[in-house]
């Protein structure tokens, strides 16, 4: 069940009762006789407690409700370029969408970030995750059947592939609907087929986006939909992509400029083309070197868009959120991807050690490798050297502990007029982290939370007032009452 259907059910139950107190204050016309003439009820038929109760009432709902989309995500928010503020970094641009990241591949460095661990709504970029755990847990010549569950996303005005009651696909025609036409209903399905339930789904796509470091994601759907809890953020999508990216199957897939699923059981033949402009050659928005991406778009994300370019050996995972439309968060991801191609370079950074894995830094030109500072922590595999600029992660390397202890004893030479650099080098001994990322995190969530803290105490200053209000009629309603008395005697 979503976490946010509780604050609804309280909306609803709240505006029924609001409605019900408002049709007494308007249509009782007969005070009742007895004590309770003096009491509660002869203040309650006052005309001006009447205006003010039913005004105070259209107040609150409009402000518990305000309180319920404010628990959701901040799409209101603004950001500006966080890594224009970093030391030693090219200047980016500001593009227009709300959030976004460039990350290279190989490394994990991020090379661009506008916002890029504020949660926002994900639309139909979610199907990559869906895709991903798909190709990691099924077979895929498996037969996927369409049932109730699917079919309850198959209607008019979704992407999807209206398929019919008991039509059967393949797992991997499953998966080119899902990531070419971006099919709800198909992804939907395939939620079911593997994990038995949506919600079960969606479990697995959480426990997959912790593991993956994913900080900000929450998933409650297979296909994007729209979902109050049902969020993640322009980083942990680039995460997300960097994973997917390790299977050949989905580069396969996600490389489709069209694809035709061939007839079924049920119905002939489809045919299907890719959303993802960037990646079409003759298209006004045809990026040299994407070969890929996937796009997204509701009422509530606006538009999304996650692509991947390759030019000179290095790889750009592109990310942007909240695009103002399909066309012009085009231009916001080419001008991002540009940045990263023409600003960065990819350097081996193991000064000659042999590395398991890894070596490599992305450095922005005219920045030297000596610039660089390192910080080792020991793992099952090695050591795990990882490079940093200006406290931002640029590379790895995965070495023994032999070629570790020659490293060390070559970056001494090398940093040999850089006294104060080396002994931080050799002397830093902690696990890969960004200090700088956690606390934008937790400046982010607590940006989120003073939202509503603004709408309770609005609720509670209404409340305030509708009880002043009340007391100052009373004493209107007695003086008035003495006022007539007098004048009978």
């Amino acid at each position: 069940m979503s976490a946010g259907l509780p604050a609804y059910t309280l909306i609803l139950a709240y505006r029924m009762l609001s409605l019900r107190l408002c049709m007494q204050a308007c249509s009782v016309s007969r005070l009742p006789s007895g004590a309770f003439r003096v009491s509660y009820w002869r203040i309650f038929m006052h005309k001006r407690l009447k205006r003010i109760i039913c005004a105070g009432t259209a107040a609150l709902v409009w402000t518990l409700t305000c309180v319920t989309a404010w628990a959701g995500v901040d799409t209101a928010a603004t950001f500006q370029v966080d890594s224009n503020s970093w030391k030693n970094w090219p200047a980016g641009p500001d593009i227009q969408g709300d959030t976004a990241v460039v990350m290279e591949l190989e490394t994990g460095a991020v090379l661009y970030n506008k916002g890029m661990d504020a949660q926002r709504y994900p639309a139909s970029i979610t199907k990559i995750m869906t895709a991903m755990l798909v190709l990691e847990n099924c077979d895929l010549n498996g037969q996927v059947t369409m049932t109730e569950t699917g079919m309850a996303d198959a209607y008019s005005g979704s992407s999807n592939c209206l398929p019919k009651l008991g039509e059967v696909f393949s797992v991997e025609q499953c998966l080119q609907m899902i990531m070419i036409k971006s099919a709800n209903d198909v992804s939907t399905q395939v939620a079911e087929y593997m994990s038995g339930s949506v919600q079960g789904f969606a479990d697995r796509m959480n426990s997959r986006a912790a593991e993956l470091g994913c900080q900000n994601t929450h998933f409650c759907n297979a296909s994007g939909l729209e979902n109050n809890d049902h969020y993640t953020s322009a980083h942990d999508m680039a995460l997300i992509m960097r994973e997917a990216l390790k299977y050949d199957k989905f580069r396969e897939i996600l490389a489709m400029q069209n694809v035709t699923i061939p007839a079924t059981n049920m119905s002939g033949e489809r045919y299907y083309e890719t959303h993802v402009q960037m990646m079409v050659p003759g298209n006004p928005y045809y990026y040299e070197g994407c070969f890929g991406g996937k796009t997204g778009y509701t009422d509530i994300s606006k538009s999304t868009l996650v692509t991947c370019a390759q030019r000179d050996g290095i790889t750009l995972i592109g990310v942007v959120m909240g695009g103002i439309d399909s066309n012009l968060i085009c231009d916001d991801m080419k001008a991002v991807l540009d940045y990263g191609f023409q600003n960065f370079t990819k350097t081996d950074a193991s000064y000659g050690c042999e590395t398991i894995s890894g070596g490599t830094a992305m450095l922005p030109q005219n920045v030297k490798l000596e610039s660089l500072t390192t910080k080792a922590e020991e793992t099952e595999e090695g050591t795990l050297v990882t490079y940093e600029l200006s406290n931002q992660v640029v590379g790895s390397a995965v070495m023994t502990d032999e070629n570790y202890a020659v490293f060390q004893e070559k970056r001494g030479v090398k940093d040999s007029g850089n006294q104060e650099g080396e002994a931080e080098s050799e002397s830093s001994v902690v696990t890969v982290s960004r200090p700088t990322e956690e606390k934008q995190i937790s400046d982010s969530d607590e940006g989120q939370g003073s939202g509503t803290k603004l709408a309770v105490y609005i609720a509670i200053a209404i409340l305030g007032i509708l009880i002043l209000g009340g007391v100052v009629l009373i004493f209107l309603g007695a003086s008035k009452k003495n006022n007539r008395r007098k004048r009978r005697r």
